[in-house]
């Protein structure tokens, strides 16, 4: 069987929200939300939010 090879993009969604939140909430921004369609299922909505959540835990704000 031929083996293909093909070139890809990825992101890793929950280090990547984390990031950006953290950032936020250093710069001052106290109200920050999480919108978003049913979780259920979809992979990178979970891990987007995993993500979110770890910035509140890591800095020690409340969500």
């Amino acid at each position: 069987m031929e083996t293909l090879t093909f070139d890809s993009v990825a992101t890793n969604n929950t280090e990547a929200v984390e990031e950006m939140t953290k950032r936020m909430m250093i710069a001052g921004y106290d109200e920050l939300y999480f919108v978003s369609w049913q979780l259920e299922k979809v992979s990178t909505r979970i891990k987007r939010y995993q993500g979110f959540l770890r910035a509140h835990v890591t800095l020690t704000v409340p969500i």
